[in-house]
């Protein structure tokens, strides 16, 4: 029977979602109160060392994300930058549009 090795089959282990809910949850325990972020997403190309660890090669197009995470007294929390394979996540944005005034 093969061996099972979370490694291997998830490189990126915990996920990082899994990471967000249990910093999320230590914050509150120690009083903080996260109310807001701001997100910044940019392009670059991974690096070697960077290649390596996504499982990618060097050169590939990378999403980067700088994230600042406050809480209710717009103190700084958490800030982070992330690099997420190009191939492998997007960006999906909701936005209202302004409607048309209306002509007299």
């Amino acid at each position: 029977m093969e061996k099972w090795k979370t490694k291997s089959r998830f490189p990126t282990f915990p996920p990082p979602r899994f990471l967000s809910l249990l910093k999320n949850k230590t914050a509150r325990r120690a009083g903080f109160a996260l109310r807001r972020g701001t997100g910044t997403i940019s392009a670059a190309t991974a690096t070697s060392g960077e290649a390596r660890l996504l499982a990618m090669r060097a050169g590939d197009p990378l999403l980067v994300e700088q994230r600042v995470i406050v809480d209710g007294h717009a103190r700084r929390i958490e800030s982070t930058e992330s690099r997420y394979p190009a191939d492998r996540y997007g960006l999906v944005v909701d936005f209202d549009v302004e409607r048309p005034e209306k002509a007299d």
